[in-house]
């Protein structure tokens, strides 16, 4: 008698999916699908900054800046936070958080702003004081595992997240983190037509100090970032090769279960009950015993786990 399976390990992903967007407060869609939800979270993690070590480099323009010197206690805050993988949470915007927010600055541009203001200051929703329009602001980019601090810039600047001149700091810093459009002639863009392509989920090439440069991968007409469907279909496809292990080798990950010696039972039903950055948690229905699935492709940290 053959031995028979049953598994759906990518719609348990989504089964996961559905409830942690659901305790972030989303509101689905009707038209929502399995991808939209992977991107809801993927985009989030990126946004609230996987708490894990960075590396620290700053920019010439802010050890040049006299708001180094007036935010240092809270600049340093962050700097310890970032190196010894701690949250930083307290400092994003209250908007950062929500499942359903686009944070345009970082899905056209890659980059995150932090509110400077001490630990001291949190309230009783777990944020450092902000004065709407006054803040001083950190902006950075996070790639892999290292922060690239960028600058300290007033909230209240005109055009703060549109102006080209932010591209201009990483490009003279970092010129690596920006892809290079050797075949296409960039524009110099002003801050209000900067906006209004963001408005349209546009991607384009930019002209910043003399190259034309495409600051990340570029986003959907949805406004989804270009790369999370690479992503998907990745862990997608490690899901089912997961499933097709399992079913060669059922008794090596589930040791405790019947043996072929016994009575068989009609079907075995495994589920995903949890995903990690090194293994997938599978777990025999029937025995509800767990076991760990390694797997060779790392994903993101903190999407569907």
């Amino acid at each position: 008698m053959p031995l028979l399976v049953a598994m759906d390990f990518v719609s348990d992903a989504d089964s996961r999916a559905v409830q942690l967007l659901a305790g972030l407060g989303y509101k689905p869609k009707p038209s929502d699908t399995a991808l939209d939800r992977f991107a809801a979270l993927y985009t989030r993690a990126e946004r609230i900054i996987p708490p894990v070590p960075y590396e620290v480099r700053l920019s010439d323009e802010i050890q040049q800046s006299s708001k180094y010197r007036t935010h240092r206690k809270a600049f340093d805050e962050i700097v310890s936070r970032l190196r010894n993988g701690q949250s930083v949470r307290p400092y994003l915007s209250t908007l950062a958080v929500r499942a359903a927010f686009q944070d345009t600055l970082l899905l056209t541009w890659g980059i995150h702003h932090l509110h400077l203001n001490i630990i001291d200051t949190l309230d009783r929703r777990g944020f450092v004081a902000r004065r709407r329009g006054a803040s001083e602001l950190l902006l950075l980019r996070i790639k892999e595992q290292t922060a690239y601090l960028i600058d300290i810039v007033s909230h209240d600047e005109p055009d703060l997240f549109d102006n080209p001149r932010l591209l201009e700091v990483v490009d003279r810093n970092w010129p690596e983190l920006h892809f290079a459009a050797k075949s296409i002639t960039g524009e110099a863009f002003t801050p209000q037509q900067v906006k209004n392509l963001r408005s349209n989920h546009a991607n384009f090439a930019i002209q910043i100090n003399g190259r034309t440069v495409l600051p990340t991968v570029g986003v959907t007409a949805t406004g989804v970032p270009i790369e999370v469907y690479g992503w998907y279909w990745a862990l997608h496809a490690e899901l089912r090769n997961v499933e097709a292990d399992v079913r060669r080798r059922f008794y090596e990950f589930f040791p405790h279960s019947i043996s072929p010696s016994q009575n068989w039972r009609a079907i075995n039903v495994v589920r995903l009950v949890g995903i990690e950055d090194a293994y997938f948690i599978l777990q025999d229905q029937a025995t509800l015993r767990l076991c760990h699935a390694y797997r060779v492709a790392a994903q993101k940290p903190e999407i569907v786990a």
